[in-house]
């Protein structure tokens, strides 16, 4: 090697991962834990455990642990079952006791069976492999078993300690998972199951010619576009990158449900909530409710913060749903949903960007510029006065929604908000209250009117658009980008080689796993291995270290008084910043002598 072939190494970045290595023992040890913690004996083990014929030499839990603790200790191996074999043949007597294998090591062969047979106990009612091919019946799922949303999301809840409560915010999202399946055809183009879900504008130049095998592409189970081996992977969307050189692509969308945060309190760390795995160009309304709805103790965030992806959908099947679950939402806007309308009954007032406003908004602040990626920081607050502005002359509620959804709002001269020379009461407010110039007899800004549900349904959200506190909340949807960093570079393997399986539910399996992996991986390394997944009190939590003096998010910057969190601090997701040390006394001259 000459001189100038030598190249230094280069320093680890500070906010980089550290990825804690552990040993063996204790990577079994704690995949043991979130095994029994998961609640699951009861269920599909027990089941196969009872079932007829000769008993595994490999059981469903010694499978589940073993994989566990594979991808606890090489976060960055494919999770093909050869490669989990190997690792359980590396492992020692002693570790083979711990989780039940003795002096056997168990082959791939096992392994394989072991997954197939999860994965038949498990499989939907509605499956494709639930129908007989000789007598076409559908094959019913044991009574008492658990869906596989549910099985899954068992798996990664358990890998939380806990005594890390769930964030105030939590963000949902999903992600591509191209199947390991040969493509026997590429198109250019998603194949959606619907038209109501947003996709961006595509490409305006297409190949002519598009590589493609005999008898392919096929009509799937499903009656979608089959373009692999693999009969549950479909065309879906993804965005366009260096390394993608088309937005379609053939495999999976991994839905993703991520700890985002507190309003005014420093996040620590970005725990996946929960996890559902769908063809690509499935439903995602139809996914994210599934999702929530397979959570063991259910949703208890109190805020949702979703992208297009899920509120471009229609509100029957997405915002409805969440208003009857009690789920309070935040979403950003399409260019085509960021447009005014009257209401249906008084046309004295307008809806804009989901809020609805009196017609003495001026002409100005109807059409407000939306967030952008270039924008600096002093843009967006520019732009977030703008929004907290023009609250002047929005509606307010007047009272409970009722039971059909309506609500009744009440106009901004009765709120307090402006000054409406149709009002004269609301003559008395403050000057620095904005002063309208409405006609006599020609402003709603002293009324109420009722609001009913269907009426700007898909833009409404709790929070009005663009405001500060909007931007508080929505700003936190990040969290679930930098898990999907997790799973795709720092912590995990997300691409076309992550596992060697067909179908839904054997990649869910394995990606529940490799979900809960990461929980444990970013336990360890937030506190330096001082928290275990055994830590159940609070008091043995201690701050996370920062390893970089990076600039606050917006909604670590300051704490709301109006909205702070009663009860205890959760030390789960965040620690309250110590109020500032004010500065010492000065001495004046002549103070002694006095």
């Amino acid at each position: 090697m000459t001189g100038a072939d030598f190249r230094p190494a280069r320093p680890v970045k500070k906010d980089q991962p550290l990825m804690t290595r552990h040993t063996n023992r204790k990577a079994l040890s704690m995949a043991k834990i979130i095994v029994d913690r998961a609640d699951i004996s009861d269920g599909a083990l027990a089941f196969d455990e009872c079932r007829r014929g000769q008993k595994r030499l490999v059981s469903l839990r010694t499978f589940l642990i073993i994989a566990l603790a594979f991808k606890i200790q090489k976060p960055k191996q494919s999770s093909s079952l050869s490669n989990i074999a190997r690792f359980a043949f590396e492992l020692t007597h002693t570790e083979r006791q711990l989780v039940g294998l003795a002096d056997f090591a168990g082959t791939n062969d096992h392994f394989e069976a072991n997954l197939a047979a999860l994965a038949r106990l498990l499989e939907p009612e509605d499956s494709h492999r639930r129908v007989d091919t000789q007598t076409g019946e559908i094959r019913p799922r044991p009574i008492g078993l658990l869906t596989l949303d549910q099985f899954c999301n068992r798996i990664v809840e358990a890998s939380i300690p806990p005594v890390f409560q769930p964030a105030q915010v939590q963000a949902l999202d999903s992600t591509d998972v191209p199947t390991s399946a040969r493509r026997m055809y590429a198109p250019r183009k998603p194949d959606p199951v619907v038209d109501d879900q947003y996709s961006p504008p595509q490409p305006e130049k297409e190949d002519v010619e598009v590589r493609a095998k005999a008898g392919w592409p096929r009509k799937g189970h499903d009656g979608r576009l089959q373009c692999s081996v693999d009969p549950d992977a479909r065309v879906g969307w993804r965005t366009q990158t260096e390394d993608h050189d088309t937005n379609a692509f053939n495999g999976y969308d991994l839905h993703l449900l991520v700890d985002a945060g507190f309003v005014g309190y420093e996040t620590i760390v970005y725990f996946i909530r929960g996890m559902l795995l769908r063809p690509a160009g499935s439903y995602k309304a139809a996914a994210g409710l599934a999702l929530i709805d397979s959570l063991h103790h259910g949703f208890e965030a109190e805020w949702l913060a979703s992208d297009r992806g899920y509120s471009y959908c229609k509100a029957d099947n997405w915002t409805f749903q969440l208003d009857q679950r009690g789920i309070k939402y935040v979403h950003d806007l399409h260019t085509n949903q960021r447009r005014q309308r009257n209401p249906i009954r008084d046309k004295r007032a307008i809806w804009i960007d989901g809020t609805l406003f009196s017609t003495a908004l001026p002409r100005e602040m109807r059409q407000l510029k939306n967030f952008t990626i270039g924008m600096t920081d002093d843009e967006k607050r520019e732009l977030r006065e703008k929004y907290e502005r023009r609250l002047s002359y929005a509606f307010m509620n007047n009272g409970a929604v009722k039971p059909d959804g309506s609500v009744q709002q009440k106009g901004p001269a009765i709120s307090g908000r402006l000054r409406c020379p149709n009002n004269p009461a609301s003559g008395r407010y403050a000057r620095t209250k904005p002063e309208t110039k409405c006609k006599p007899h020609d402003c709603d800004c002293g009324g109420t009117t009722m609001v009913y549900p269907q009426e700007s349904s898909r833009e409404r959200q709790p929070l009005p658009f663009g405001t500060t506190r909007w931007a508080e909340i929505y700003g936190m949807r990040t969290a679930v980008e930098s898990a999907n960093s997790n799973l795709k570079m720092w912590r995990g393997v997300l691409n076309r080689h992550g596992s060697s399986v067909f179908g839904t539910t054997p990649n869910a399996i394995l990606l529940a796993l490799q979900c809960a992996a990461i929980n444990v991986s970013l336990l360890h390394d937030a506190y330096d291995n001082k928290v275990t997944i055994k830590t159940a009190k609070s008091e043995h939590v201690p701050p996370k270290r920062r390893r970089r003096g990076a600039p606050r998010a917006l909604h670590q910057r300051r704490a709301r008084s109006r909205k702070r969190l009663t009860g205890p601090q959760p030390v789960t997701q965040g620690r309250r910043r110590p109020a500032p040390t004010p500065p010492p006394p000065v001495e004046r001259k002549g103070a002694a002598a006095s």
